[in-house]
């Protein structure tokens, strides 16, 4: 089978000038796409003042109301665990 695929030719593979430059615009494109616009990262500037904010406001309210968190408890979570259903929730929560 060596044999006879030695004795075959085939031709250089050149792409035309017009198809390569169709697909560098469309991968060009496609990067711009990705990178983040100066309005995003304006926000993202924002997003720490933002956390710093809550937490302003969740400090000032936990002051005003010492029991607000008193029913709240710390549960652990294995996440390689099936029994405890994450993935039925991950699953029912991006179907709505």
């Amino acid at each position: 089978m060596t044999d006879i695929a030695s004795h075959f030719e085939t031709n250089k593979f050149i792409i035309s000038e017009s198809k390569s430059n169709a697909i560098s615009n469309e991968v060009q494109k496609e990067k711009e796409k990705k990178e983040p616009s100066e309005q995003n990262v304006e926000d993202e500037g924002n997003s720490d003042i933002n956390v710093e904010e809550l937490k302003q406001k969740l400090s000032n309210l936990l002051s005003s109301n010492p029991n607000l968190l008193a029913g709240v408890q710390v549960e652990e979570f294995e996440k390689d665990n099936d029994k405890n259903f994450h993935i039925d929730f991950i699953a029912a929560a991006a179907n709505n």
